[in-house]
């Protein structure tokens, strides 16, 4: 039986847990300071970075400014559907950690169903995206724009889901430094190639928009890396592909607290759907002023 503190292996051939504090025992306020401190720190950077590539993308011009802030609802539903997922497979890991069952199951599992369903939300997107945008008042010079990053984009954003499923597993396990300090440093890594991707680097041309799409999916890779990485040093990867009979008993609980969850965070892409529409009847440098007003700084 494995409890807090202790490295014993698991029944079943589970890899040894090896969590990164006792969570169950000592002052409360303190253990919040020591898991939350990390987590404020990695998210204002990472909102630093939506503020820097707002900026970047500007450089480019009005059009560009305005093809980025249209694709926020669009953004915004895949980073809602990575949050509930998240939500859900840190709340079974911590659950199974605090009663001894093998936590290396659930984060496998769990990072194996963020990526199905993020491949899938992203095709789905990838079909309905012209009619969306044009729905939402996008007019058709900058339909080309638009695609032209989210084609990089879909591709790119699976590899976050992935990665942050697989750090909230580690928080959920009292390992929130570590996450802080991947939000950080993958936020200072994707300025520095969003920067060189979109305006060119080393006598290479820049690629404008799709270059921040490009920056993304590169620091991102570089984050899942790390991540699994960390999760090994953890102990909290199971070896092996999973049963169709595990998966779906590990799906199931997750999404049992995953899916509310993503389902709440949806307002926010819709009711940003509903307003980039209101704004784009006054042009699409209203759309781009509200984009620099916050969208990017808000989910980047």
């Amino acid at each position: 039986m494995w409890r807090f503190g202790e490295g014993a292996a698991m029944d079943g051939g589970d890899v040894k847990q090896k969590p990164a504090g006792n969570m169950t025992v000592g002052p409360v306020a303190p253990m919040l300071a020591r898991l939350t401190t990390p987590m404020v720190i990695g998210v204002l950077a990472t909102m630093g970075y939506g503020v820097a590539e707002t900026w970047l993308v500007a450089q480019l011009g009005s059009d560009p400014l305005s093809a980025s802030s249209f694709t926020f609802p669009i953004t915004m539903a895949m980073i809602s559907l990575a949050i509930g997922l998240s939500a859900g497979t840190s709340s079974v890991v911590a659950r199974a950690l605090g009663a001894g069952e093998a936590a290396g199951v659930l984060v496998i599992d769990g990072m194996i169903l963020t990526a199905a369903l993020g491949v899938a939300a992203a095709l789905l997107l990838e079909i309905a995206a012209g009619p969306i945008f044009r729905a939402m008042g996008a007019p058709e010079r900058l339909l080309p724009v638009i695609l032209g990053y989210l084609h990089i984009w879909f591709a790119a954003v699976v590899l976050f889901m992935v990665a942050i499923v697989g750090l909230s597993a580690g928080r959920a396990a009292g390992d929130a430094r570590f996450q802080g300090l991947a939000m950080l440093v993958t936020a200072g890594l994707n300025a520095c190639l969003a920067a060189a991707a979109m305006f060119g680097v080393l006598g290479l041309p820049g690629i404008g928009l799709r270059g921040a799409a490009v920056a993304n999916g590169l620091a991102w890779a570089a984050l899942l890396v790390v991540t699994l990485w960390r999760l090994r040093h953890l102990g909290l990867l199971q070896d092996g592909l999973p049963g169709p009979a595990r998966f779906v008993a590990s799906a199931r609980r997750v999404l049992r607290v995953g899916l509310p969850a993503a389902g709440t965070n949806t307002i926010i892409p819709v009711s940003a759907a509903i307003l980039t529409g209101i704004l784009s009847t006054y042009g699409t440098a209203a759309v781009a002023g509200a984009g620099v007003a916050g969208y990017q700084a808000q989910i980047s």
